[in-house]
């Protein structure tokens, strides 16, 4: 099934999981707002986030920064919906905000690693994000 067909009909749960999606998802957003249907208590999020200077920087400084997310723009390809293709490079503040709006009332970063310089062009940091109902 597509994630995107995510419902109520496959009943509700104490913890979801999504562990490296988000990013692979042209529509995210969507998919979170179905998830937090049917996640009564948790949700973890496991996704790859944008090697920034100034996320980095503010890391070090211990202060959030301004939610962001990058677009990554993919070749046209007929009939090819999601693929494999990365679409997003969110930093953490974006993807706990998009949670609260979702409806996870506390959110927390459990891990967070940022490539500085990325060593490749299109390299990723990781994050682990999670949100409480």
């Amino acid at each position: 099934m597509s994630a995107y067909d995510i419902d109520s009909s496959l009943g509700t749960f104490d913890i979801t999981l999504l562990l490296g999606v988000f990013y692979h998802l042209k529509n995210p957003f969507l998919l979170l707002e179905k998830l937090s249907e049917i996640t009564n208590e948790m949700i973890i999020i496991e996704t790859a986030i944008r090697n920034s200077k100034e996320d980095s920087e503010n890391r070090k400084l211990g202060k959030m920064g301004i939610p962001v997310m990058e677009f990554i723009e993919q070749p046209y390809r007929p009939k090819t919906y999601e693929g494999t293709w990365n679409w997003w490079a969110p930093n953490v503040e974006c993807v706990c905000a998009m949670l609260r709006t979702v409806g996870f009332s506390r959110v927390d970063i459990i891990d967070e690693y940022i490539l500085m310089p990325p060593r490749q062009p299109n390299a990723f940091g990781r994050a682990i994000v999670k949100g409480l109902k």
